[in-house]
């Protein structure tokens, strides 16, 4: 009797591993095909589509470096907030002045910035 319940259990867990395993594989399959589509997303070069914060669109920012469309927001917000002024942006160090941004990601989306 015990030999029939060993084999039982040897086989459900032989079930539960290739369960297990075709799930991590799906799993894997799925973060891998998101991670490629990202990469494969219009990615922001130097040249001639440099953004202006003073003036453009949420989703324009949006493709900056560290910068998602909560952040985007957060600039246009702040620059519609900079009343009285000509620009609310001067240079890059300026855009630390939005809650979320800092030094490092200044530093990273520096070259796609203009200033007019």
């Amino acid at each position: 009797m015990h030999e029939n319940e060993n084999k039982a259990m040897i086989g459900t867990q032989y079930r539960g591993f290739v369960l297990a395993a075709a799930v991590c594989g799906v799993l894997g399959a799925v973060c891998s095909g998101v991670f490629l589509c990202r990469v494969g997303a219009d990615p922001l070069e130097i040249g001639p589509e440099l953004i202006n914060p003073n003036t453009a669109d949420a989703a324009s920012l949006a493709r900056l470096p560290n910068i998602g469309p909560k952040r985007a927001q957060a600039i246009v917000a702040y620059r519609q907030n900079a009343t009285g002024q000509a620009a609310a942006f001067r240079r890059a160090e300026d855009m630390e002045k939005v809650s979320g941004i800092g030094p490092k990601t200044v530093d990273r989306m520096r070259p796609w910035l203009i200033f007019d």
